[in-house]
């Protein structure tokens, strides 16, 4: 191979290289050693400004004067420090927290359905058969449809730019018909996994008591439920998966130049 052809062939495997990383959203810091989650004291709009120039992450859905919290490198802390503003480590180690909190959700139960909310889990994929993992988000919810056929059932509320499936549950008693329908989503912030419980443990409340509690059995029989546990799936997915970002928030869309994501909850159209 000539020494022209060599330099090209090196050139486009480099430039190869480069787009499989942008494509993997490799901009992203994966690991979080050193790092630390803070929170600082803004007083004016100012002070705002300044520390959002300084941090890459501000964990706040609003930014505005009060109190930030904010992950920050070890350069970004020491550029908040000189900003000379009132801050608080929340945690001082942020790899450490990430990989305990792993942990947990890595260990099985005594009962993976009883069990199941004792800790965050991934969402999961169907195999040819219908089946999800076990302890995955989906088998959770496959497991409240099998056990209760008559109240509950999947739907499937549209397709994610990286082709897998928003899978909700529906959940009413349709021996009773002309009722109002509501609509519950979580996880439309992808490194807010606290909000994937809430669709999940409504409807297993719902399920669980239907028959027996007034209440559960007054709001299946008269509402139809629509009960979505991962808005965002693939921004989800991302922040579980290995290499990851845990703090991982928008989706996973490509916007060019090798960025990546749109804020889900900004972009809504105005009514």
């Amino acid at each position: 191979m000539g020494s022209n052809t060599t330099r090209w062939f090196a050139i486009a495997l480099a430039y190869g290289f480069v787009m499989l990383s942008a494509a993997m959203g490799a901009d992203q810091p994966r690991r979080f050693d050193g790092y630390k989650i803070i929170r600082v004291e803004v007083s004016s709009q100012n002070e705002l400004e300044a520390l959002e120039q300084e941090v890459t992450t501000l964990l706040n859905c609003v930014h505005g004067v009060g109190l930030m919290d904010a992950l920050v490198s070890p350069d970004q802390f020491d550029a908040v420090a000189a900003l000379r503003l009132p801050t608080q480590v929340v945690q001082d180690d942020v790899q450490a927290m990430v990989e305990r909190e792993r942990a947990a959700s890595s260990v099985a139960g005594a009962d993976p359905f009883a069990d199941f909310f004792l800790a965050y889990h991934p969402y999961g994929s169907f195999d040819k058969s219908g089946t999800a993992p076990s302890g995955t988000i989906l088998w959770y919810m496959n497991e409240l449809v099998t056990r209760y056929p008559t109240l509950a059932s999947f739907v499937d509320i549209g397709t994610t730019i990286e082709d897998r499936t928003i899978w909700g549950l529906r959940i009413s008693n349709d021996a009773i018909v002309d009722k109002p329908a509501v609509l519950y989503f979580g996880g439309e912030h992808a490194r807010e996994w606290i909000g994937t419980t809430v669709p999940t443990y409504f409807a297993t409340y719902l399920l669980e008591n239907y028959g027996a509690d007034p209440t559960a059995t007054d709001l299946v029989d008269n509402v139809e439920f629509f009960l979505i546990p991962v808005f965002n799936v693939d921004g989800y997915i991302f922040s579980w998966a290995s290499p990851s970002n845990r703090f991982w928030r928008k989706n996973r869309r490509y916007n060019g130049g090798g960025t990546y994501g749109v804020d889900l909850n900004r972009n809504w159209a105005e009514g």
